[in-house]
């Protein structure tokens, strides 16, 4: 039985791979492009040598509707952590978000977790509809977090 939430919009067709060293710049610009509307987020954008330095060692999961890169997941395998998931302004609302942590969890198993900033609301109420729940709270370098871990279908 699936217990997704309906989307009120169709999602379209979307591809999801593993990035490739190619796709590193566009994975960057998509990055600071997400964060760039959103007051929660502040500080410079994220160059790609930064890129680079905050991915070391993870696996990334890149999303593509057609031939535009529409998002990514960033995972630290080891812990199943979901280090950033972005989606791109104009595939925000589209499936495209829950096409990613969907494949996450096919890739890396239950349970996994990510951080969400506390005043980043329209993330969290995605992460909660996607059941994904609340663990605990805390405060890191870019202000108070919410850890979210995976709840497996029932």
């Amino acid at each position: 039985m699936d217990l997704s939430p309906t989307l009120a919009v169709t999602s379209p067709p979307t591809q999801i791979d593993w990035a490739m060293h190619a796709d590193i710049p566009a994975l960057c610009a998509l990055f600071n492009d997400a964060r760039a509307g959103h007051a929660s987020f502040c500080g410079a954008p994220m160059t790609y040598d930064d890129f680079i330095v905050a991915t070391q060692g993870e696996r990334i999961l890149i999303a593509r509707v057609a031939t535009q890169i529409a998002g990514f997941a960033s995972v630290w395998g080891p812990d199943r952590f979901i280090h950033h998931l972005y989606v791109a302004p104009a595939f925000q609302r589209q499936g495209i978000g829950r096409h990613l942590l969907t494949a996450c969890l096919e890739r890396f198993g239950h349970p996994m977790s990510l951080k969400c900033l506390e005043s980043n609301t329209a993330a969290r109420r995605f992460y909660e509809s996607n059941r994904w729940h609340a663990q605990d709270t805390a405060t890191g370098a870019d202000g108070p977090y919410v850890l979210y871990v995976s709840q497996p279908a029932q």
